[in-house]
């Protein structure tokens, strides 16, 4: 092994270490995946332990309509019974009695907007109000239509339910059920996740150079390596990090979802058996959605995140660590890391147009050019079918971009780190590439 891959292995080593034995990282990397599947699976458990609210309803209703219709759909967690009671009796009756409450309906129900009243010692809950709701408005719909001269069976005859399933025919001619607004969420998901692990681990490269400058370490440092190879070193020592903490996260995220498809689907079950009524349609359509639009996850895209996020990271990484040799104090950093950040945040920016659209010119463009194509291109393949030569033409650009922005930083970096007390601005920091 020649001096030059000796003293790269040297500096790559210590930095994935040290940041890999930190307790922050450990904290980080296992508690965010645990979090999230905390706050997914713990509700549906304790869900599935918790005793639905039941409410005996005392019904006022002067019509004698709406009774009969509410009896014809209660459930288990909701029975409704006439009474002979005045209002203000009733009211009162209901003083902490648990499990009593009572509605009161208008005696005219020809108003374009109704007022009913719901009564109970105890506020129920925002799913029981929202059932509750809407029992009335179909009961009160159909009350208007029957007035009309229409009777209900005609009415729900002419109900229609629209079933729309979407497919993608592939290249090879076959159909894929695919679900839009699923693929919508990943391919945001991912593009955000990718631009922000970008610029996380870049700030951590530029703070710890800039720490190890002000404190004078690395001018111990640089006398037993060359600047470049410190410099190369601590960007793919850092980048090795980030990609130990998504590989992890990986794991623990698959982990978590066959727990969590175990842990969920016995709930799911559980709190179907205890109500009546069971999981509405619209419920049971969105979970058929979720397991079609997880099937289609294409494994691919976990080699292409990597390979953007490895891409993104050496295109700005780079840049970062140069800017941590230019300066002294945290402070100053700002000009400079705004010139770098702009490139960067402007597809963020547009990425929601993108995804909209993901065939139009402005989402091909932003694909390919390097500054853009970590965040734009993984974010298209997870919503369609990116041709080939597009995904080749964007690795190529980025990977010349990136050979064109370490031999840029490489220049600044050898000057800027034994560079004191002085102001740096953007002439000056040309002026150090132009050295040689």
């Amino acid at each position: 092994m020649n001096t030059f891959w000796r003293n790269f292995y040297i500096i790559f080593r210590r930095e994935f270490k040290v940041r890999v034995q930190n307790k922050l990282f450990i904290i980080a990397t296992l508690g965010t995946p645990l979090l999230l599947g905390a706050v997914i699976i713990i509700p549906a458990i304790v869900a599935s332990q918790t005793e639905s609210e039941k409410y005996e309803v005392a019904v006022i209703d002067p019509t004698g309509l709406v009774l009969p219709q509410l009896k014809a759909v209660e459930t288990g967690n909701m029975t409704f019974e006439a009474t002979a009671l005045k209002p203000a009796e009733l009211k009162m009756s209901l003083i902490e009695e648990k499990g009593k409450a009572a509605l009161i309906i208008p005696d005219d129900l020809t108003k374009e907007k109704l007022h009913l009243v719901f009564h109970s010692a105890q506020a129920p809950s925002m799913k029981f109000e929202r059932d509750l709701q809407r029992k009335l408005q179909t009961i009160l719909r159909e009350q208007r239509l029957a007035a009309a001269g229409l009777s209900l069976e005609t009415v729900r005859a002419s109900e229609v339910d629209v079933d729309l399933t979407t497919k993608k025919i592939t290249q090879s001619g076959k159909e894929e059920e695919t679900s839009s607004g699923l693929a919508f969420i990943l391919g945001y998901g991912l593009g955000f996740i990718c631009f922000m692990m970008v610029f996380i681990y870049g700030s951590l490269l530029m703070k710890g150079v800039m720490e190890e400058k002000t404190s004078r370490i690395v001018e111990v440092i640089i006398s037993s390596v060359r600047p470049f190879e410190l410099m190369l070193g601590k960007v793919l020592g850092i980048a090795s990090v980030g990609l130990l903490q998504f590989a992890i996260w990986v794991v623990l995220l698959v982990g978590l979802a066959i727990v969590g498809g175990i842990v969920l689907g016995v709930s799911g079950t559980e709190i179907a058996a205890s109500q009546v009524d069971g999981p509405t349609p619209e419920q049971q359509d969105m979970a058929q959605k979720i397991a079609m639009g997880l099937g289609q996850f294409k494994i691919e895209l976990i080699f292409y995140f990597l390979f953007y996020f490895l891409g993104g990271y050496l295109l700005y990484g780079g840049l970062f660590a140069a800017v941590g040799a230019s300066i002294d104090q945290e402070a100053d950093a700002g000009p400079l890391t705004t010139i770098i950040s702009i490139p960067a945040y402007l597809p963020l920016l547009l990425l929601t147009a993108v995804m909209n659209n993901p065939d139009s010119n402005m989402s091909f463009w932003l694909s390919v050019l390097p500054f853009s194509s970590p965040t734009i291109m993984i974010a298209r393949m997870a919503l369609i079918d990116v041709p080939f030569w597009q995904i080749l033409l964007s690795m190529v650009l980025l990977i010349a971009s990136i050979a064109g922005s370490v031999w840029v930083a490489a220049r600044i970096y050898r000057v800027g780190l034994l560079m004191y007390g002085k102001k740096i601005t953007v002439s000056e920091l040309i002026r150090w590439i132009r050295v040689s």
